[in-house]
C-alpha cells in the first residue's frame, strides 16, 4: 500500500492571521484543523510557526511540501508579503507552491454576502485581494462558506472525497504544472504563433526562447514561456506534468544541484540528497523515464555547465529553454528570437492598468 494512505494525511492548513481569531467563540482557523483532526488527518497550521515576518520564503515552501495536502482559508485580507517579493503574500505563495507541486488543494473563500467579517478584518484595498480571491474561483478548486460550522463540514466532505480518491488510486503520481502564475501579458502574436505548435509537436524536442541581440535581456522570453504553460493546449499535451527551474548567472555546483533536487521532489516527493549537478541531473532524467511526457522549462540560462544536467534521460520529455546566449541550443534545433516589442505592444505594456494615462505619456 502507498505510504500516503497507511500514515495520517498531513493537511497544511493557510490562512492570514485573523482568521485565527475570529469568530471570537470559534475561529475559522480552528473549526478547519478540527475537522482535519476528525478526518483522521495532521493540521500543519501557521499558528504552529510563530511570525510570518520570521520565516524565509524557502522555510515557508518546504513546510508547504511536507504536507499532503493544502487547504487554504482565505477572507478579506491579503496578508504579510513575502520578503524580498513586493507583489506576493505568504497566502499566495503557499497556493503557488502547493500548485507548481501538484498538490491536492481543498480552498474555501469566505462568501461575500453572509459571512459577517468585521470592517477591521478587510483591506482597505481591496484590490489584491480580490485579484487572488478571483483568480481561485478561475481555477475552480473553491467552495464558498459562512461560518466556522459549515467551513468545518465542508473540510471534513473534502478530504473524505480525497481520502476515497487515494484508496481507489494508489500509487498514482503527482503531476506537478509548475507555471508561474501571470499578472499581465501584453499578446505577441508573432511569437505566440511559433511557439504553442512547436510545443505541441508529437515526440521530444529541445526548444530555444533566445535574442538575435548579444547580452540582451528584458525582451519578454520568460514571460512568453510562462503564458504558453497556462495554455490550455500545453496542459493537455504534458499529462506527465510541467516542471520549471529558473537558473540565473550565478547558479552553479550545489545551488544548481538544489534546484535540480527541487524538481524531482516535486515528482516524487523525495528529494534526493546530492550536491553534483551532474549526478543530480541524472536522477532527474531517471524519473522522467518513468513518466508520461513531461514539459521541462529551464530559465535563464547563461552557460553550458548549467543546461547540461537537465538534458540526461527523459526521451520522451520536451526542454524549453529560454537563454540571451543563442550559441547555447542545439544546432538545427527549433528557436524563436524574442527581441524588442512593437511601439504598439510596448505602448500597451506601459498602459496596462494605468487608466486614463495620456497618449503622450505613453509615448
Amino acid at each position: 500500500m502507498e505510504e500516503g494512505l497507511t500514515r495520517p494525511l498531513r493537511v497544511f492548513v493557510s490562512h492570514t492571521a485573523e482568521l485565527a481569531g475570529f469568530p471570537e467563540k470559534r475561529s475559522f482557523v480552528d473549526a478547519a484543523c478540527a475537522a482535519v483532526r476528525r478526518a483522521g488527518g495532521v493540521a500543519v497550521a501557521m499558528v504552529d510557526f510563530g511570525a510570518r515576518d520570521q520565516r524565509s520564503a524557502q522555510v515557508c515552501r518546504a513546510e508547504v511540501l511536507g504536507c499532503d495536502v493544502y487547504l487554504g482559508v482565505i477572507g478579506f485580507r491579503y496578508g504579510t508579503l513575502v520578503p524580498g517579493q513586493d507583489t506576493v503574500s505568504y497566502t499566495e505563495f503557499e497556493f503557488d507552491v502547493a500548485t507548481q507541486a501538484g498538490m491536492p488543494r481543498l480552498v474555501f473563500l469566505l462568501e461575500e454576502t453572509t459571512a459577517t467579517v468585521p470592517v477591521a478584518l478587510v483591506d482597505v484595498d481591496r484590490r489584491r485581494v480580490d485579484r487572488f480571491r478571483r483568480r481561485l474561483r478561475e481555477e475552480r478548486v473553491t467552495v464558498a462558506v459562512a461560518n466556522p460550522d459549515e467551513l468545518a463540514a465542508r473540510v471534513g466532505e473534502g478530504l473524505a472525497t480525497l481520502t476515497r480518491e487515494r484508496r481507489s488510486c494508489p500509487g498514482q503520481p503527482r503531476r506537478p504544472w509548475m507555471a508561474p502564475p501571470m499578472d499581465r501579458m501584453v499578446q505577441r502574436p508573432e511569437l505566440g504563433s511559433q511557439l504553442i505548435p512547436a510545443l505541441s509537436a508529437p515526440g521530444a524536442a529541445e526548444i530555444g526562447l533566445t535574442t538575435g541581440l548579444t547580452g540582451a535581456g528584458g525582451f519578454g522570453k520568460t514571460t512568453l514561456a510562462a503564458w504558453a504553460c497556462h495554455r490550455p493546449e500545453i496542459h493537455h499535451r504534458y499529462p506527465g506534468g510541467l516542471l520549471w527551474v529558473t537558473v540565473g548567472q550565478e547558479i552553479h555546483g550545489a545551488d544548481l544541484a538544489q534546484k535540480i533536487n527541487d524538481l524531482a521532489f516535486a515528482l516524487c516527493g523525495q528529494r534526493p540528497p546530492i550536491s553534483d549537478p551532474d549526478v543530480a541531473g541524472a536522477e532527474l532524467g531517471r524519473l522522467l523515464e518513468e513518466r508520461e511526457p513531461v514539459l521541462l522549462v529551464v530559465d535563464d540560462v547563461w552557460d553550458e555547465r548549467q543546461l547540461r544536467p537537465f538534458r540526461f534521460g527523459g526521451r520522451v520529455c520536451t526542454r524549453l529553454v529560454t537563454t540571451r546566449i543563442p550559441a547555447l541550443l542545439p544546432p538545427g534545433g527549433p528557436r524563436i528570437r524574442v527581441d524588442a516589442m512593437s511601439a504598439d505592444q510596448a505602448r500597451a505594456l506601459v498602459t496596462d492598468g494605468v487608466a486614463g494615462l495620456p497618449v503622450a505619456m505613453a509615448e
